[in-house]
């Protein structure tokens, strides 16, 4: 009798939760699950097969589920290492997995701070999404020069490369910097 008490508590306790759950926080959460995915596809995806990264479908569920640091930072260096390990690297497939997880980890940073109770404004998630934006228009800028300075310097050239990747650290920084002072 104790065991169906337990059951009893146990379908009150999760239909209490599934009362509670605000769409904000679970679209967060949501959010975390769809780019850790396709951050996976896309590192995998060239060293498997399209069809053989779908069993990745699984490796986002508990950053989705528990976004703390350590989970979101298993989904990034677990994709990092694949795609590393391709061989066949190319420019925009680069900076479209570096984009998406960068995405990827400021939506894991702000579903770690609330819960799925959390009613979650639509000026924050647009606070999300321009703060993202600037930034990733600002390393997109920063790719293309970076992928332009072979033709102007030719390959011989690695100071320009150097120069070019200080560059655009101290931008991504000053970007970054000016961000923060306006509180975007």
């Amino acid at each position: 009798m104790a065991d169906l008490s337990r059951v009893t508590l146990r379908y009150r306790q999760a239909q209490a939760w599934v009362e509670r759950v605000q769409p904000g926080a679970i679209a967060v959460r949501f959010g975390v699950y769809v780019t850790g995915l396709l951050a996976f596809t896309i590192a995998a995806a060239p060293v498997i097969g399209w069809r053989a990264a779908a069993f990745g479908l699984l490796l986002p569920v508990m950053p989705a589920l528990r976004p703390t640091k350590a989970w979101s930072t298993v989904l990034i260096a677990i994709s990092v290492v694949v795609w590393a390990l391709a061989g066949e690297q190319h420019y925009a497939l680069a900076f479209l997995l570096g984009a998406l997880l960068y995405i990827h980890h400021v939506v894991t940073a702000q579903a770690v701070t609330m819960r799925t109770d959390t009613y979650v404004t639509p000026e924050v998630l647009a606070g999300l999404g321009r703060r993202t934006g600037v930034v990733l228009l600002a390393a997109a800028a920063a790719s293309v020069l970076a992928g332009l300075l072979p033709g102007l310097f030719g390959r011989t050239s690695a100071i320009a490369y150097g120069l070019a990747g200080l560059a655009a650290v101290v931008g991504l920084c000053l970007t970054l910097a000016w961000l923060l002072h306006r509180k975007l």
